[in-house]
């Protein structure tokens, strides 16, 4: 089996990357924060399917196994814990740091 072309959401997924890299900036922060929502969204929604009626076996399924859905979810929170960081939002100009009352 060979492996299978690239895409659209791949595509984007580069495209905001280097956004990010390369262009620090407010905007490129909140895509970034926005496509990472959506994916966390995207695999628990996968995952409530994959639980309540399986999905026939398909590539990934057959690499990775049914754990691909938490582990993506796991590593989406992951992503966003760390954009949300003072550190990164600082470098985007956002001001990420908790707020004293």
């Amino acid at each position: 089996m060979g492996v299978p072309p690239r895409s659209e959401r791949e595509h984007v997924a580069v495209a905001v990357a280097a956004l990010l890299w390369f262009r620090p900036s407010p905007p490129s922060w909140l895509v970034a924060v926005v496509w990472t929502v959506v994916a966390a969204f995207d695999a628990l929604a996968a995952w409530l399917v994959e639980i309540s009626s399986p999905w026939p076996d398909f590539f990934m399924l057959e690499l990775a196994g049914r754990t691909m859905f938490p582990v993506a979810i796991a590593l989406h929170v992951v992503i966003l814990v760390l954009l949300l960081q003072p550190e990164i939002g600082a470098r985007h100009g956002v001001n990420t740091a908790p707020q004293a009352t």
